[in-house]
Protein backbone atom coordinates (compact mmCIF):
# COMPACT_ATOMS: atom_id res chain seq x y z
CA UNK A 1 0.00 0.00 0.00
CA UNK A 2 3.11 2.18 0.22
CA UNK A 3 3.03 4.92 -2.53
CA UNK A 4 5.97 6.38 -4.78
CA UNK A 5 7.05 9.23 -5.56
CA UNK A 6 6.35 10.34 -9.13
CA UNK A 7 9.24 12.40 -10.89
CA UNK A 8 8.88 14.36 -13.73
CA UNK A 9 10.38 15.69 -16.74
CA UNK A 10 9.61 18.07 -19.69
CA UNK A 11 9.97 17.21 -23.37
CA UNK A 12 9.08 18.68 -26.97
CA UNK A 13 8.18 16.05 -29.41
CA UNK A 14 7.37 16.22 -32.69
CA UNK A 15 4.26 14.15 -34.16
CA UNK A 16 6.65 11.50 -35.50
CA UNK A 17 8.86 11.02 -32.35
CA UNK A 18 5.54 10.88 -30.61
CA UNK A 19 4.51 8.16 -33.04
CA UNK A 20 7.44 6.13 -32.34
CA UNK A 21 7.33 6.83 -28.68
CA UNK A 22 3.97 5.26 -27.61
CA UNK A 23 4.15 2.26 -30.35
CA UNK A 24 4.93 0.37 -27.09
CA UNK A 25 2.30 1.37 -25.44
CA UNK A 26 -0.67 -1.65 -25.52
CA UNK A 27 -3.11 -2.68 -27.66
CA UNK A 28 -4.96 -0.69 -29.91
CA UNK A 29 -9.11 0.12 -28.72
CA UNK A 30 -11.27 0.17 -31.23
CA UNK A 31 -12.12 3.23 -33.69
CA UNK A 32 -15.26 4.45 -32.64
CA UNK A 33 -13.96 4.53 -29.24
CA UNK A 34 -11.35 6.53 -30.21
CA UNK A 35 -13.18 8.78 -32.31
CA UNK A 36 -15.78 8.87 -29.17
CA UNK A 37 -12.86 10.37 -27.08
CA UNK A 38 -11.18 12.64 -29.91
CA UNK A 39 -15.55 14.26 -30.03
CA UNK A 40 -14.66 14.87 -25.88
CA UNK A 41 -11.45 16.20 -25.87
CA UNK A 42 -12.56 18.29 -28.70
CA UNK A 43 -15.80 19.98 -26.68
CA UNK A 44 -13.73 20.51 -23.58
CA UNK A 45 -10.62 22.02 -24.45
CA UNK A 46 -11.16 23.77 -28.18
CA UNK A 47 -12.85 27.13 -27.53
CA UNK A 48 -13.81 27.01 -31.49
CA UNK A 49 -16.44 24.30 -30.57
CA UNK A 50 -18.42 25.80 -27.07
CA UNK A 51 -21.41 23.43 -26.35
CA UNK A 52 -23.65 26.33 -26.76
CA UNK A 53 -21.50 28.94 -28.82
CA UNK A 54 -23.19 32.19 -29.49
CA UNK A 55 -25.56 32.09 -27.08
CA UNK A 56 -23.11 31.44 -24.77
CA UNK A 57 -19.97 33.81 -25.59
CA UNK A 58 -22.37 36.19 -26.07
CA UNK A 59 -24.08 36.12 -22.30
CA UNK A 60 -21.02 35.47 -20.78
CA UNK A 61 -19.16 38.43 -22.50
CA UNK A 62 -22.02 40.94 -21.26
CA UNK A 63 -22.16 39.43 -17.47
CA UNK A 64 -18.13 40.10 -18.37
CA UNK A 65 -18.86 43.81 -19.08
CA UNK A 66 -20.25 44.62 -15.76
CA UNK A 67 -17.79 42.52 -13.97
CA UNK A 68 -14.92 44.54 -15.37
CA UNK A 69 -16.68 47.73 -14.84
CA UNK A 70 -14.40 49.86 -12.51
CA UNK A 71 -17.23 51.11 -10.80
CA UNK A 72 -18.44 47.72 -9.62
CA UNK A 73 -14.68 46.54 -8.71
CA UNK A 74 -14.07 49.57 -7.00
CA UNK A 75 -17.64 48.74 -4.42
CA UNK A 76 -16.47 45.09 -4.32
CA UNK A 77 -12.89 45.75 -3.43
CA UNK A 78 -14.45 48.03 -0.38
CA UNK A 79 -16.20 45.25 0.90
CA UNK A 80 -13.42 43.14 0.80
CA UNK A 81 -10.83 45.38 2.50
CA UNK A 82 -13.87 45.78 5.24
CA UNK A 83 -13.80 42.17 6.29
CA UNK A 84 -10.26 41.52 5.49
CA UNK A 85 -9.69 44.43 8.33
CA UNK A 86 -12.22 42.52 10.55
CA UNK A 87 -10.58 39.01 10.36
CA UNK A 88 -6.88 40.41 10.69
CA UNK A 89 -8.27 42.38 13.95
CA UNK A 90 -9.73 39.03 14.96
CA UNK A 91 -7.01 36.66 14.24
CA UNK A 92 -4.82 39.01 16.31
CA UNK A 93 -7.19 38.90 19.32
CA UNK A 94 -7.73 35.38 19.10
CA UNK A 95 -3.91 34.41 18.39
CA UNK A 96 -2.95 36.49 21.39
CA UNK A 97 -5.06 34.76 23.86
CA UNK A 98 -4.33 31.31 22.44
CA UNK A 99 -0.47 32.62 21.63
CA UNK A 100 -0.51 30.83 18.21
CA UNK A 101 -1.93 31.74 14.61
CA UNK A 102 -5.44 31.02 14.79
CA UNK A 103 -6.12 31.71 11.00
CA UNK A 104 -3.26 30.42 8.89
CA UNK A 105 -4.83 31.60 5.75
CA UNK A 106 -7.35 33.95 3.80
CA UNK A 107 -7.80 34.50 0.06
CA UNK A 108 -10.62 36.40 -1.59
CA UNK A 109 -12.20 36.74 -5.22
CA UNK A 110 -14.70 38.06 -7.33
CA UNK A 111 -17.26 35.62 -9.18
CA UNK A 112 -16.17 35.20 -12.68
CA UNK A 113 -18.47 35.67 -15.51
CA UNK A 114 -17.99 31.91 -16.44
CA UNK A 115 -19.00 30.87 -12.92
CA UNK A 116 -22.13 33.55 -13.08
CA UNK A 117 -23.08 31.82 -15.85
CA UNK A 118 -22.90 28.33 -15.69
CA UNK A 119 -24.75 28.90 -11.97
CA UNK A 120 -27.36 30.98 -13.53
CA UNK A 121 -27.91 28.02 -15.89
CA UNK A 122 -27.98 25.34 -13.23
CA UNK A 123 -30.63 27.13 -10.77
CA UNK A 124 -32.77 27.96 -14.19
CA UNK A 125 -32.64 31.70 -14.06
CA UNK A 126 -31.51 34.30 -16.60
CA UNK A 127 -28.06 34.17 -17.16
CA UNK A 128 -27.71 37.89 -16.68
CA UNK A 129 -25.64 40.19 -14.52
CA UNK A 130 -28.94 41.61 -13.03
CA UNK A 131 -30.30 38.55 -12.09
CA UNK A 132 -27.01 37.79 -10.44
CA UNK A 133 -26.90 40.90 -8.62
CA UNK A 134 -30.77 40.24 -6.98
CA UNK A 135 -30.08 36.12 -6.57
CA UNK A 136 -26.48 35.19 -5.49
CA UNK A 137 -25.10 35.71 -2.50
CA UNK A 138 -21.55 34.47 -3.36
CA UNK A 139 -20.62 37.41 -6.35
CA UNK A 140 -17.98 37.95 -3.61
CA UNK A 141 -16.37 35.41 -1.65
CA UNK A 142 -13.83 35.49 1.17
CA UNK A 143 -12.00 32.06 2.59
CA UNK A 144 -10.69 31.56 5.37
CA UNK A 145 -8.87 28.78 6.83
CA UNK A 146 -7.99 27.80 10.69
CA UNK A 147 -6.18 24.92 11.65
CA UNK A 148 -8.59 23.35 13.68
CA UNK A 149 -12.86 23.46 14.16
CA UNK A 150 -13.09 25.06 17.61
CA UNK A 151 -10.79 28.01 16.34
CA UNK A 152 -12.90 28.34 12.68
CA UNK A 153 -16.59 28.04 15.23
CA UNK A 154 -14.27 31.29 17.49
CA UNK A 155 -13.28 33.07 14.64
CA UNK A 156 -17.27 32.89 13.15
CA UNK A 157 -18.70 33.56 16.36
CA UNK A 158 -15.80 37.15 16.46
CA UNK A 159 -17.63 38.14 13.04
CA UNK A 160 -20.86 37.77 14.74
CA UNK A 161 -20.17 39.99 17.66
CA UNK A 162 -19.20 43.07 15.39
CA UNK A 163 -22.24 45.39 15.98
CA UNK A 164 -21.15 47.00 12.32
CA UNK A 165 -21.76 42.96 10.57
CA UNK A 166 -24.96 41.74 9.53
CA UNK A 167 -25.17 38.09 8.71
CA UNK A 168 -28.10 37.33 6.73
CA UNK A 169 -27.41 33.55 5.92
CA UNK A 170 -25.44 30.65 7.96
CA UNK A 171 -25.15 27.06 6.52
CA UNK A 172 -22.71 25.18 8.87
CA UNK A 173 -21.99 22.22 6.49
CA UNK A 174 -19.21 20.54 9.24
CA UNK A 175 -22.22 19.84 11.52
CA UNK A 176 -23.93 18.67 8.05
CA UNK A 177 -21.87 18.07 5.38
CA UNK A 178 -22.95 17.42 1.93
CA UNK A 179 -23.18 14.05 0.38
CA UNK A 180 -20.08 14.94 -1.84
CA UNK A 181 -18.00 15.10 0.97
CA UNK A 182 -17.62 18.81 1.27
CA UNK A 183 -17.29 20.07 5.09
CA UNK A 184 -17.58 24.13 5.42
CA UNK A 185 -18.86 26.63 7.37
CA UNK A 186 -20.60 29.38 5.00
CA UNK A 187 -21.71 32.87 6.34
CA UNK A 188 -23.31 35.21 3.79
CA UNK A 189 -22.51 39.49 4.70
CA UNK A 190 -24.59 42.06 3.57
CA UNK A 191 -22.50 44.92 2.69
CA UNK A 192 -24.10 48.33 3.60
CA UNK A 193 -21.89 51.80 2.47
CA UNK A 194 -21.99 54.61 5.12
CA UNK A 195 -21.86 57.17 2.29
CA UNK A 196 -25.07 56.03 0.06
CA UNK A 197 -27.53 53.24 0.37
CA UNK A 198 -27.91 52.40 -2.85
CA UNK A 199 -24.39 52.38 -3.86
CA UNK A 200 -23.69 48.98 -2.24
CA UNK A 201 -28.13 48.22 -1.95
CA UNK A 202 -28.34 44.33 -2.31
CA UNK A 203 -23.81 43.51 -2.29
CA UNK A 204 -23.54 40.44 -0.15
CA UNK A 205 -20.40 38.47 0.59
CA UNK A 206 -20.21 35.00 1.22
CA UNK A 207 -17.45 33.93 3.26
CA UNK A 208 -16.15 30.26 3.88
CA UNK A 209 -14.71 29.01 7.05
CA UNK A 210 -12.80 25.47 6.67
CA UNK A 211 -10.12 23.68 8.76
CA UNK A 212 -6.96 22.84 7.45
CA UNK A 213 -8.08 19.02 6.61
CA UNK A 214 -11.46 20.96 4.97
CA UNK A 215 -8.89 22.86 2.97
CA UNK A 216 -6.33 20.32 1.77
CA UNK A 217 -9.64 17.99 0.66
CA UNK A 218 -11.51 20.98 -0.85
CA UNK A 219 -7.91 21.49 -3.03
CA UNK A 220 -7.32 17.70 -3.68
CA UNK A 221 -11.04 18.05 -5.27
CA UNK A 222 -9.89 20.64 -7.46
CA UNK A 223 -6.64 19.55 -8.40
CA UNK A 224 -8.40 16.09 -9.40
CA UNK A 225 -11.20 17.53 -11.38
CA UNK A 226 -8.85 19.57 -13.51
CA UNK A 227 -7.15 15.86 -14.17
CA UNK A 228 -10.76 14.04 -14.91
CA UNK A 229 -11.90 17.17 -16.86
CA UNK A 230 -14.89 16.91 -14.50
CA UNK A 231 -16.71 19.37 -12.13
CA UNK A 232 -16.24 17.26 -8.95
CA UNK A 233 -16.73 19.62 -6.44
CA UNK A 234 -20.75 20.02 -8.31
CA UNK A 235 -20.70 16.25 -7.99
CA UNK A 236 -20.26 15.93 -11.48
CA UNK A 237 -17.55 13.07 -12.39
CA UNK A 238 -16.62 9.63 -12.29
CA UNK A 239 -19.01 7.58 -9.35
CA UNK A 240 -15.71 6.26 -7.89
CA UNK A 241 -14.06 9.24 -8.18
CA UNK A 242 -16.66 11.01 -6.62
CA UNK A 243 -16.78 8.06 -4.06
CA UNK A 244 -13.61 8.22 -2.98
CA UNK A 245 -13.50 12.08 -1.83
CA UNK A 246 -16.44 11.40 0.03
CA UNK A 247 -14.75 8.32 1.70
CA UNK A 248 -11.38 10.96 2.69
CA UNK A 249 -14.20 13.16 3.74
CA UNK A 250 -16.02 10.95 6.43
CA UNK A 251 -12.32 9.68 7.76
CA UNK A 252 -11.71 13.44 8.10
CA UNK A 253 -14.43 13.91 10.20
CA UNK A 254 -13.19 11.45 12.47
CA UNK A 255 -10.21 12.74 13.10
CA UNK A 256 -12.03 16.32 13.91
CA UNK A 257 -14.31 14.16 15.41
CA UNK A 258 -17.64 15.25 13.35
CA UNK A 259 -20.24 13.97 11.40
CA UNK A 260 -19.47 11.83 9.04
CA UNK A 261 -21.04 12.23 5.28
CA UNK A 262 -24.52 10.66 4.65
CA UNK A 263 -24.02 7.32 2.94
CA UNK A 264 -21.20 6.58 4.49
CA UNK A 265 -19.73 4.47 7.24
CA UNK A 266 -19.32 5.37 10.68
CA UNK A 267 -15.99 2.74 11.29
CA UNK A 268 -12.21 3.93 10.50
CA UNK A 269 -11.36 0.66 9.41
CA UNK A 270 -14.77 0.31 6.83
CA UNK A 271 -13.96 3.98 5.37
CA UNK A 272 -9.66 3.44 5.44
CA UNK A 273 -10.63 -0.23 3.66
CA UNK A 274 -13.00 1.66 0.76
CA UNK A 275 -10.29 4.65 0.40
CA UNK A 276 -7.94 2.23 -0.33
CA UNK A 277 -9.70 -0.52 -3.10
CA UNK A 278 -11.11 2.90 -4.79
CA UNK A 279 -7.16 4.35 -5.11
CA UNK A 280 -6.11 0.80 -6.05
CA UNK A 281 -8.25 1.10 -8.63
CA UNK A 282 -8.40 4.10 -9.91
CA UNK A 283 -4.32 5.52 -9.39
CA UNK A 284 -6.03 8.52 -7.26
CA UNK A 285 -3.26 9.30 -5.58
CA UNK A 286 -0.67 8.93 -8.45
CA UNK A 287 -2.75 11.06 -10.10
CA UNK A 288 -2.72 13.93 -7.60
CA UNK A 289 1.16 13.75 -7.42
CA UNK A 290 1.37 14.13 -11.03
CA UNK A 291 -1.10 17.10 -11.29
CA UNK A 292 0.67 18.66 -8.30
CA UNK A 293 4.14 18.47 -10.13
CA UNK A 294 2.98 19.60 -13.16
CA UNK A 295 1.44 22.38 -12.24
CA UNK A 296 4.26 23.48 -10.04
CA UNK A 297 6.90 23.60 -12.57
CA UNK A 298 4.67 24.41 -15.19
CA UNK A 299 4.31 28.39 -14.65
CA UNK A 300 8.19 28.98 -13.71
CA UNK A 301 9.11 26.74 -17.03
CA UNK A 302 7.03 28.12 -19.70
CA UNK A 303 6.39 32.10 -19.75
CA UNK A 304 3.65 31.92 -22.21
CA UNK A 305 0.92 30.40 -20.02
CA UNK A 306 -1.62 30.17 -22.93
CA UNK A 307 -1.88 26.95 -24.68
CA UNK A 308 -2.21 23.42 -23.33
CA UNK A 309 0.00 20.50 -21.83
CA UNK A 310 0.23 16.89 -22.64
CA UNK A 311 0.60 14.97 -19.25
CA UNK A 312 1.21 11.51 -19.65
CA UNK A 313 2.04 9.48 -16.60
CA UNK A 314 3.48 6.26 -16.64
CA UNK A 315 2.32 4.13 -13.55
CA UNK A 316 5.13 1.40 -13.42
CA UNK A 317 7.92 3.77 -13.46
CA UNK A 318 6.77 6.86 -11.95
CA UNK A 319 7.34 9.30 -14.62
CA UNK A 320 6.01 12.01 -15.73
CA UNK A 321 6.56 13.92 -19.13
CA UNK A 322 4.68 17.36 -19.35
CA UNK A 323 4.41 18.17 -23.50
CA UNK A 324 3.45 22.21 -24.22
CA UNK A 325 1.03 22.98 -27.19
CA UNK A 326 0.44 26.30 -28.50
CA UNK A 327 -3.14 27.32 -29.10
CA UNK A 328 -3.17 27.12 -32.06
CA UNK A 329 -1.85 23.17 -31.90
CA UNK A 330 -5.06 22.00 -30.30
CA UNK A 331 -5.71 19.44 -32.83
CA UNK A 332 -2.49 18.05 -33.02
CA UNK A 333 -2.36 17.92 -29.26
CA UNK A 334 -5.97 15.45 -29.43
CA UNK A 335 -4.46 13.91 -32.25
CA UNK A 336 -1.78 12.86 -30.19
CA UNK A 337 -3.93 12.18 -26.86
CA UNK A 338 -6.25 9.97 -29.19
CA UNK A 339 -3.51 8.07 -30.02
CA UNK A 340 -1.61 7.40 -26.58
CA UNK A 341 -5.20 6.66 -25.29
CA UNK A 342 -6.07 4.34 -27.91
CA UNK A 343 -3.18 2.09 -27.21
CA UNK A 344 -5.00 0.79 -24.34
CA UNK A 345 -2.22 0.36 -21.91
CA UNK A 346 -3.31 0.10 -18.12
CA UNK A 347 0.17 1.58 -17.03
CA UNK A 348 -0.16 4.53 -18.80
CA UNK A 349 -2.73 7.55 -17.89
CA UNK A 350 -2.68 10.91 -20.29
CA UNK A 351 -5.08 13.99 -19.78
CA UNK A 352 -4.99 17.32 -22.18
CA UNK A 353 -5.26 20.13 -20.21
CA UNK A 354 -5.17 23.78 -20.28
CA UNK A 355 -2.48 26.16 -19.17
CA UNK A 356 -5.36 28.04 -17.93
CA UNK A 357 -6.80 25.34 -15.69
CA UNK A 358 -3.51 25.34 -13.86
CA UNK A 359 -3.69 29.32 -13.86
CA UNK A 360 -6.80 29.18 -12.35
CA UNK A 361 -6.35 26.63 -8.98
CA UNK A 362 -3.22 28.76 -8.28
CA UNK A 363 -5.32 31.96 -8.12
CA UNK A 364 -8.05 30.06 -6.07
CA UNK A 365 -5.41 27.93 -4.18
CA UNK A 366 -2.45 30.08 -3.59
CA UNK A 367 -0.99 27.36 -1.34
CA UNK A 368 -1.78 24.18 -3.81
CA UNK A 369 1.65 22.73 -3.77
CA UNK A 370 1.80 22.56 -0.18
CA UNK A 371 -1.45 22.14 0.74
CA UNK A 372 -1.73 18.85 -2.16
CA UNK A 373 1.79 17.57 -0.37
CA UNK A 374 -0.07 17.66 2.82
CA UNK A 375 -3.14 15.57 1.46
CA UNK A 376 -0.97 13.03 0.17
CA UNK A 377 1.10 12.66 3.17
CA UNK A 378 -2.32 12.57 5.39
CA UNK A 379 -3.93 9.14 3.12
CA UNK A 380 -0.42 7.55 3.39
CA UNK A 381 -0.25 8.06 6.84
CA UNK A 382 -3.81 6.55 7.05
CA UNK A 383 -2.50 3.63 4.59
CA UNK A 384 -0.07 2.93 7.72
CA UNK A 385 -3.00 2.89 10.00
CA UNK A 386 -4.99 0.67 7.47
CA UNK A 387 -1.94 -2.07 7.93
CA UNK A 388 -1.70 -1.63 11.83
CA UNK A 389 -5.75 -2.52 11.87
CA UNK A 390 -5.39 -5.39 9.63
CA UNK A 391 -2.17 -6.59 11.67
CA UNK A 392 -4.27 -6.37 14.62
CA UNK A 393 -6.91 -8.44 13.01
CA UNK A 394 -4.30 -10.72 12.41
CA UNK A 395 -2.98 -11.63 15.27
CA UNK A 396 -6.16 -11.22 17.21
Amino acid sequence: MQTSAVTYKIERYTIDQLESKIKTYGKTMSKKKSKKIRKEQAQELSSAEPEHPKLAAEKTAAIASYIKDPDYRLRCKAAIDILMAKFKMINAELSGQKKRTVISQITNRIKSAESIYAKLLKKGLEPDFETARKNLKDLIGIRVVCPFEDELYQVAESLEMQKDIEIVRIKDYIKNPKMSGYRSYHMVYQFHSDKKETYNKNMFIEIQLRTKLQHIWATAVEMMGIYTHSNLKSSQGDEDILRFFTVVSSIFAIQENQPVCPGTSDWLDELLDEMHELDKKHNILKMLEAMKNAAHIIKPKFKNTNGYFLLVLNLEDHNLTITMYKPSEIQIATQVYDTIEARNDPNINAVLVSANSFATVKKAYPNYFVDITDFLNKIKKLYKELETIRQNHKTG
